[in-house]
């Protein structure tokens, strides 16, 4: 059985998903009560990836394969340096919602 991933309000823009879907990543939010989510993202599990209507997406938006285990790669609003998509990630959101035309 697959793992529904439900990305919320600040990930519901379409722009966003595209980005994920350019950069073969899922960014999952979750709080640091919520760890034992991590442990259903794990290499070879399938996911359905899910946008709610209810927060501007469009329901599912994805299927497909985890291709490695989830990591933590932002704590606090610290991004990891040494990662690339950890440094691309904020920026992309920046520019995406600082555009008025979206």
């Amino acid at each position: 059985m697959p793992v529904q991933i439900s990305l919320g309000f600040e990930h519901g823009h379409p722009r966003v998903w595209e980005f994920f879907l350019h950069s073969s990543k899922v960014v999952v939010p979750f709080r640091p009560d919520q760890k034992t989510r991590m442990k259903f993202l794990k290499k070879g599990e399938r996911i359905v990836v899910a946008i709610p209507k209810s927060q501007g997406g469009h329901g599912i938006v994805g299927m497909g394969e985890i291709a490695q285990d989830a990591v933590i790669f932002e704590t606090g609003g610290d991004f990891k340096n040494d990662d690339a998509f950890a440094v691309a990630y904020p920026q992309e959101m920046l520019r995406i919602y600082g555009d008025i035309a979206n």
